[in-house]
């Protein structure tokens, strides 16, 4: 599932966001920093409104994304609604 997930984010992401609690982490390794062109997974991480990612530089060559499911209320979202705090 990593792999396809990785390359297919907005055919896997909401799957991928269901195994994790409001607020649960999930740590994404093995990517290559500074990739030029466009990325889906950087892309669907970093715009994705019930998410919160942040990549970190792991060696010169490596980075790791990590993402949070943001903690939600409201009617808006079968997850529970709008982003309104990360724990």
């Amino acid at each position: 599932m990593r792999a396809t997930f990785k390359r297919s984010p907005s055919e896997h992401g909401e799957l991928v966001l269901g195994l994790l609690e409001q607020g649960g982490l999930l740590v994404l390794d093995d990517l290559t920093p500074d990739r030029p062109g466009a990325d889906a997974i950087r892309d669907w991480a970093f715009r994705h409104p019930r998410v919160t990612a942040t990549e970190v530089l792991t060696t010169p060559r490596t980075s790791t994304l990590l993402f949070a499911r943001l903690q939600c209320s409201g009617p808006s979202d079968p997850s529970g609604g709008d982003p309104v705090s990360v724990q």
